[in-house]
This record gives structure tokens, C-alpha cells and sequence, in this order.
């Protein structure tokens, strides 16, 4: 079985500028990623380096960048490359960074068909979004509150709802008691989420499964307003009470609590948890994991 949900095929030179923060994205949010053994040099066989990665791996991600190009490889190994689907498809996933796709298919033809994420035209974030969609789904399904957890605990301020990306929009809009819904979660996270309705609604259109999201929230939100109505916390210890709904609702709760809950005391914690049995453990955390499908 494979160890690593994925590896990084790049250039040595592209390592630092773009591959290793984009490793550190999709790290931080569960992903197990392969690349220190992947930084190509001139004269290294591109097919060998592709076959080792799979053979442990479940995806390879090939960085094409104007560094990749300009190494000389052999037109059988490039051919190699786009028919590497191992009876699967998108066992390859191609990013184009700093690369156009005329100048993609000047170099390679096969690689132009190919379907690519452009990294210009996207943040590190939003590659790492539509990378997750294709090798963790089940990750992917809580991209933007394991990111909101992230900012909320490295910013200590309410976060903007526009600010919270995950990838290409793949809804054009919704029904009116979705959209209801939507906003009465929006009213009450609108603390840490200041937006207007037209920013919430644009949140969850990049949702894979919003039905799925909307349901996961209002579970967050019921047991968030029993704690307000029951506890009458301060606004420190709703902003932790917060970010501990955010982590309960991933498939990543620390096992000891984290530095910025101090301010909650263990009677706040465990009516969180215990709330949460109640009102959130039916709801699916995500799509199931991958990790069987090797």
C-alpha cells in the first residue's frame, strides 16, 4: 500500500520559490506528500523519477515551469508522462507555474491536452484546493474550515469570509432555503466572519457538497448558541469556543487542547464535546478517506 498520498515532481530551482510552501500547504492540512527525493537535475531520467514516486505514492504532482522545460528530456519520456494513468484517471496531476499554454505546447504538444491547474493564476492556497480535490475529497470536503481554524489561530481576529478561498467556484447558485440557511449561519459566526450575504453565499458555492457544509455548520451553530445561552462566556472564550467547534468538526481534534483555548476551562471543553456528540457526531465529517483505493 502506498505510504504518500502524493509526490512532487519539480526542478530543483523551482524548490524553494514554489514547491516546498506548496508542500507545507498541503501538509498542514493532512495531506502526506513525497518531494525532497524529487527535485530533478540535468541528466536525471524523468520516467525513473515518475515510476519510483507511484510505486509508494497514490498521485504524482509534475511541476512544468520554465526551469522543467528547459532541461533536455528525451520525447519518450514526456509522451511517457501523459500516459501514466495506471487504469485511473488523474494519476498525473500537471501544474503550470510561470508557464502559458502556448509556451506548454511549443515544449510538448501532449502535455498542452493534458488538463492542468495554473498555478498564475491561482494562490498557493487555491492550488493546494483543487490538488486536494482530486487526492483527499475527503479533506477537500473541509478545506475552508480547517484554513479558517489556521488564520483564526495565526491572526487572533475575525477573518473575512472573502478571505477564506477553496479553489474554482463549482455552484451558480442555490435555492432560496439554502440560502436561508446560509444566513442565519452568517448571523451567528458573523463575529469571527464578518461579510455580507453575498460573500457567504459565494463561500459556499465553492463547496463540492454545500447540502453536506450547511449541515455541518448548523450543527456548529446549535451548539454554539447553547453555550452562549448556558455559559454566558466572554467575547475571548466564544472566539476559543469557536475555533474549537472549527477543529471538532474536522477529522483532526488535537489530542490535548491547544495554547489558544487556555482561556476556556475544562467545564467550557467538555460542554462543547458532549454538546457535540448531541448535535454533530451524525454529520459526516467528509467524503470518505482515499486511503483504501490503492
Amino acid at each position: 500500500m502506498p505510504h504518500y498520498d502524493l509526490f512532487i515532481s519539480h526542478a530543483s530551482e523551482d524548490k524553494q520559490s514554489f514547491v516546498q510552501p506548496l508542500a507545507t500547504a498541503l501538509a498542514t492540512l493532512g495531506v502526506l506528500v513525497w518531494y525532497d527525493d524529487f527535485a530533478l537535475l540535468a541528466g536525471d531520467s524523468l520516467s525513473r523519477s515518475i515510476d519510483r514516486g507511484l510505486a509508494d505514492s497514490r498521485y504524482g504532482v509534475v511541476i512544468l515551469s520554465p526551469s522543467f522545460i528547459r532541461k533536455p528530456w528525451p520525447e519518450y519520456e514526456l509522451r511517457g508522462l501523459v500516459s501514466k494513468e495506471l487504469g485511473r484517471d488523474k494519476v498525473i496531476i500537471p501544474v503550470w507555474f510561470g508557464l502559458s499554454r502556448d509556451d506548454v505546447l511549443a515544449f510538448s504538444p501532449p502535455l498542452a491536452d493534458k488538463v492542468a491547474i495554473g498555478a498564475d493564476r491561482l494562490s498557493l492556497d487555491e492550488v493546494a484546493a483543487e490538488i486536494l480535490h482530486i487526492v483527499r475529497p475527503d479533506i477537500h470536503s473541509q478545506f475552508r474550515r480547517l484554513l479558517l481554524a489556521k488564520q483564526l489561530a495565526d491572526d487572533g481576529v475575525p477573518v473575512r469570509v472573502d478571505r477564506i478561498v477553496s479553489g474554482r467556484v463549482r455552484h451558480s447558485e442555490f435555492p432560496k432555503m439554502l440560502m436561508s440557511r446560509i444566513n442565519l449561519i452568517r448571523h451567528i459566526f458573523f463575529d469571527f466572519m464578518p461579510g455580507t450575504l453575498e460573500e457567504a453565499l459565494l463561500d459556499f458555492r465553492h463547496d463540492t457538497h454545500p447540502e453536506q457544509e450547511i449541515v455541518m455548520w448548523e450543527a456548529m451553530a446549535a451548539v454554539y448558541l447553547d453555550y452562549l445561552h448556558e455559559h454566558r462566556p466572554s467575547p475571548a472564550k466564544r472566539r476559543a469556543a469557536f475555533d474549537v467547534l472549527l477543529h471538532l468538526s474536522t477529522s483532526q481534534f488535537p489530542s490535548e487542547p491547544l495554547s489558544q483555548w487556555s482561556v476556556l476551562d475544562s467545564t467550557d471543553l467538555r460542554f462543547l464535546r458532549d454538546r457535540w456528540d448531541m448535535f454533530g457526531s451524525h454529520v459526516p465529517v467528509g467524503l470518505q478517506s482515499p486511503q483504501g483505493d490503492a
